[in-house]
């Protein structure tokens, strides 16, 4: 009798627990945290700050703030051998819980990513610096973002260990970078030259944080909002999806 209750309660899973970051509360579902404003440009200080509220409450918190990082499936530890599957629960369940504190546009921009902590990281990039106004250049850059998305979901690159992938991954998004930059209008030309002028170029969300601060800046000391970026910069994104669609 005694062997027997050992072993039932050394079956039972760590994540069981409801301390633990892993444990999953049976109305923990996608529609369980609730923002009341959505996360957009001109209130990401606010936004960020209640998503992490509840997050806390919630226990977990440690999906966003990389302490509850994402165990090894190869090397699969024979004390967890579900953890995996578990932290993937959890963690496509914070997904959620993000994907629906924000418009569907800025949503769009961000639902590739593999993890909670990428698209919480991204998010934090971009608008962190930015708490007011109208952000007119932020819609367009969020836009943009999505189609460049889109196209990299049509490429497959091939497995490397010789580190060459890294070296591509670093130059599309040098290409990312310019064709932002060369998008906007001249109303940025000073800010465009300035970070071409850059060894190496910053990444695209460092040089959207950057476009974003010339853009409050010169809102503040003319009282006008700048041009929009040029159409053409998505209509050729588009046409490079289709076409690679049909390949």
């Amino acid at each position: 009798m005694g062997d027997e209750n050992q072993g039932s309660m050394s079956s039972v899973a760590r994540w069981d627990h409801p301390n633990h970051q892993l444990y999953l509360h049976h109305l923990d579902q996608p529609g369980a945290v609730f923002m009341p404003q959505p996360l957009v440009e001109d209130n990401y200080n606010t936004s960020s700050q209640s998503m992490t509220m509840a997050l806390t409450i919630k226990n977990k918190i440690g999906f966003i703030d990389g302490s509850m990082k994402e165990p090894d499936e190869k090397k699969p530890d024979e004390k967890k051998p579900d953890e995996y599957q578990q932290w993937n629960r959890c963690n496509s369940l914070v997904k959620t819980w993000l994907l629906g504190s924000m418009p569907k546009d800025i949503a769009t921009s961000v639902i590739n990513y593999k993890d909670a902590r990428q698209m919480w990281l991204d998010l934090q990039e971009r608008f962190s610096h930015v708490n007011v106004g109208n952000m007119s250049v932020g819609s367009c850059f969020t836009k943009l973002k999505g189609l460049w998305d889109e196209r990299d979901a049509l490429y497959t690159f091939p497995t490397c260990t010789c580190g060459s992938i890294k070296e591509v991954a670093a130059y599309l998004d040098t290409q990312k970078t310019m064709k932002f930059l060369m998008g906007l209008s001249d109303s940025y030309v000073g800010v465009r030259s300035n970070t071409l002028l850059q060894d190496p170029l910053p990444i695209i969300n460092k040089t959207y944080s950057l476009v974003l601060r010339h853009e409050k800046q010169s809102e503040v000391t003319t009282g006008k909002s700048l041009a929009q970026p040029e159409a053409t910069t998505f209509a050729d994104i588009r046409l490079n999806i289709v076409a690679r669609g049909k390949q």
